[in-house]
């Protein structure tokens, strides 16, 4: 599915499309809207990739929470992506804002890399906490730990 608006696309696509009704006896679906087997939604603004975010499962509650197992998502700033992966996130649609969990890596330019086991992402993905150790990498000549980490992608 294609929108667009003002120079704003949106594509999202289910691949394979396998919605669970609510209470259809499937544990992991209960109390959602919906439910599926894999999951892609890119925006472009210009027709530039923005944000991009893909998924093996996705759940939708009835509260506004979108679950999703198997992810990877890729923010784009000044054309650059970085890409993050982890095992779970959780996004709430009235703040739009994100929690990832389990085994969370960041990849950006400049051989950029970042692991740690959870971030909040803010809405609009323009501020990334960690919410424990991480550790870091720019390229072969710096690299490091910390308790924590912010990063500013606005």
């Amino acid at each position: 599915m294609r929108r667009s608006s003002g120079g704003c696309e949106s594509t999202a696509a289910t691949e394979p499309a396998v919605a669970t009704p609510a209470g259809s006896g499937d544990e992991s679906s209960a109390g959602a809207l919906a439910a599926s087997e894999g999951f892609e939604f890119e925006q472009r603004v210009d027709g530039k990739p923005v944000f991009r975010i893909a998924g093996d499962r996705f759940r939708a509650a009835k509260d506004g929470e979108v679950e999703l197992e198997g992810v990877e998502l890729s923010l784009y700033r000044d054309g650059e992506p970085y890409r993050v992966v982890a095992r779970t996130a959780v996004y709430d649609s009235e703040t739009k804002a994100s929690r990832l969990e389990g085994g969370v890596e960041i990849t950006g330019g400049d051989g950029f890399s970042l692991t740690t086991d959870a971030v909040d992402l803010s809405e609009g993905g323009g501020d990334l906490v960690s919410r424990g150790p991480v550790s870091l990498r720019q390229g072969s000549a710096i690299s490091g730990a910390a308790s924590g980490l912010r990063l500013d992608f606005g």
